[in-house]
Formats: structure tokens, C-alpha cells, sequence
């Protein structure tokens, strides 16, 4: 027995299951090619590789608002939806909307579509209903965009060396700048050059911004006829804004040869966000935006809208008439209730213009 357990075959078994099990009471052997390793010590890199996996999944999954730290203001108001005139002049009285002078708090209620019958309202009460309608609408729009530029601002105070444009691509001048932001700000700098169509800074800053709430109650009113139009109750356009995508209405006295159609929208306020976003990025209105660098005059501002028409000055003689005439600068003066500050970035489809 002795000279069977020291012979050659025996001895070379018996080092390989040592290999494999390690010696007794030690655990089983790891090995890393044919040089064994520590199991404590690969152990404890392992779960080291898995936590730092662990945080980096739940840092990339946070939800992009959380991460940018701003509250969704207009999140907590859902769209209303009115079946008649009656109805929506009823929720503007429950809502104190009915009578709105200068410095009044504004409601932020979101009516998603205007009522077919609004039409068949006398002409006082029409308008007062369209233009009660459509403000608090138009302040949750401008306060998104006047969000999305507080935030704009923030991050750029904070770079030490603003660079002209921001390339967000590997290997670009300014990538050493950029890559001192956390990445939801990154991505949120990322988008918003993507949806007002620029990667220069002051370009960006000149097209992020507001304009007077009068001027789209004005624009609004002209182009829908107080509300009353085929293309703002079918398709919630209150702008009478074109596309050339497959879906949109197609205007009855389209001229033969022609395939632009007037835009459709889910609600009154994706019409505002669209229209918002036309003025500030579209070629046809950089003058507009000149403007605005020195103003925030309406009357000033309908200059810039001269292409907006094929009317031309014509138009924006009766934009102009429109403002003055139904006193629409007071409503600039009030302000949303309850409202919190904060942004939420919104993107819009590609059929929205």
C-alpha cells in the first residue's frame, strides 16, 4: 500500500486535484492561465467591478429632469377638455378667468381643444373666451422657454471659458471645456442645440427666449379668427402654420401642383409650443429677433413679422391694430399662480413645422 500511494502515477494525481481543490480545509484553487491566484483577493475584486457597475447603471438611468435638478411647473395641471361653449366659458368663470385685468394671477389651466360651437358665440364674448383660453396656455409655453434659458444661462456661468460653439463630438476645440459638465447637463445642452437648430452659443442664447404673450394672443386671434377657424378646431392650429410632412389638413383652395398642408396638433398648447419655436429659429424671423435683443415691445416686435404674411406691411399694419384695439398689452403685465420655478425641456416632432 505504502509504495502504491508513493509511486509516480499516484503523486502526479494527487498534485492536480491540489491544483484544482487547493489542500484540505483551504477552499477550492483559482487559477489565472496556469499561475494560481488568491480567491480572496479575486473575490473582492469582483465585487468592487460590480459596485462601481451597480452605480454607474443607476447614474445613467436617473430620469434627465432629476438629474438637471428642475421641476416639471406645468406637470401638475392635466389638459381639460370642453365639449361645448357653455362649458369652457363656465370653466373659465370656476377658474377666475372670466375677468383679467393687469397684475391678476393666471390660472394655469390647460384647455386642450376649443369647442366647435365657440363660433356661435356673440362676437364680445367669443373673444373674451378665445383670448382667456388661449393665455394661460401661452404663459406654460413661455415659461418652458424661459426655463430652458435659465438653465442655458446657469451652465454657461459656470464654464471658465465659454467657447463660441459647443462640439460635443471627441477630439473638438471646445470638448475640454464641455467635459467638465455632468452628463445630464451635457445632454440637456446636447438637445437644446438640436432643437433650436444652432451649436453657436450666441445664437443659441439669441434664439432661446420669449416673446410677449399679447403678440401670440394678436397672432392667434388673426390667424384663427378668434377661434373660430376649420384649422383650429380640427387640428388645433391657431397659427395657420404649414407643413410638408403626410399628416396635417389639406386646404380646400390649395392651388393645383401645391403639397404644403396646415399642421395638426394634439392640443392648444403643443399648437403655442410650435409656433414659439418657428419664431425662434426659422430664417424668416431673425430680424424678429434682432428686435428683441433691444425690446420686448410688441408693437416693436410685429415688425418682425413681416414674411409671416404674403401680406407683408399690410399684415403687420393689422397685427399692430390688433394689439392696440383690443388693449391686449394688460395681459402682459399678469402672471401664472401657483406656478413653480423650473424647466422641462420639450422636444417637438418633425411634423410639427
Amino acid at each position: 500500500m505504502d509504495c502504491l500511494a508513493s509511486s509516480p502515477a499516484v503523486r502526479k494525481c494527487r498534485t492536480a486535484l491540489t491544483r484544482q481543490c487547493g489542500t484540505p480545509g483551504s477552499g477550492p484553487q483559482i487559477f489565472f492561465g496556469k499561475r494560481a491566484v488568491d480567491p480572496d483577493m479575486v473575490r473582492m475584486v469582483c465585487g468592487i467591478a460590480l459596485a462601481v457597475f451597480l452605480l454607474v447603471v443607476i447614474h445613467l438611468k436617473q430620469p434627465v429632469s432629476l438629474l438637471i435638478g428642475f421641476s416639471h411647473p406645468q406637470s401638475a395641471h392635466s389638459a381639460l377638455e370642453v365639449r361645448s361653449a357653455s362649458e369652457l366659458v363656465n370653466q373659465l368663470k370656476v377658474n377666475k378667468l372670466w375677468e383679467i385685468g393687469p397684475f391678476t394671477p393666471v390660472a394655469p389651466l390647460q384647455v386642450k381643444s376649443l369647442p366647435a360651437d365657440i363660433r356661435f358665440l356673440d362676437a364680445d364674448t367669443q373673444k373674451r373666451a378665445f383670448l382667456h383660453t388661449l393665455l394661460p396656455v401661452a404663459m406654460i409655453a413661455l415659461s418652458e422657454v424661459q426655463g430652458e434659458r435659465q438653465a442655458l444661462e446657469e451652465i454657461l456661468a459656470r464654464l471658465q471659458d465659454v467657447p463660441r460653439r459647443l462640439n460635443f463630438a471627441l477630439g473638438e476645440e471646445s470638448d475640454g471645456v464641455l467635459k467638465t459638465l455632468p452628463p445630464n447637463e451635457l445632454f440637456f445642452l446636447r438637445n437644446l442645440c438640436e432643437k433650436y437648430r444652432t451649436n453657436d452659443v450666441d445664437l443659441l442664447l439669441r434664439r432661446v427666449n420669449a416673446v410677449p404673450v399679447s403678440l401670440i394672443l394678436a397672432q392667434g386671434a388673426l390667424e384663427s379668427s378668434w377661434g373660430g377657424s376649420r384649422f383650429a378646431l380640427e387640428g388645433n392650429n391657431l397659427f395657420g402654420i404649414w407643413t410638408w410632412s403626410a399628416e396635417g389638413i389639406i386646404p380646400t383652395q390649395r392651388e393645383d401642383g401645391k403639397s404644403h398642408r396646415v399642421a395638426s396638433y394634439s392640443s392648444l398648447l403643443d399648437s403655442v409650443r410650435a409656433y414659439i419655436l418657428m419664431l425662434n429659429r426659422l430664417p424668416a424671423y431673425s430680424h424678429l429677433r434682432s428686435l428683441r435683443e433691444q425690446s420686448m415691445d410688441p408693437l416693436v416686435l410685429a415688425n418682425g413679422l413681416r414674411y409671416y404674411s404674403e401680406r407683408r406691411e399690410e399684415y403687420v399694419a393689422d397685427l399692430a391694430r390688433m394689439i392696440r384695439s383690443n388693449q391686449l398689452q394688460v395681459y402682459d403685465e399678469c402672471a401664472l399662480a401657483t406656478m413653480q420655478r423650473g424647466v422641462r425641456f420639450v422636444s417637438l416632432s418633425k411634423n410639427m413645422l
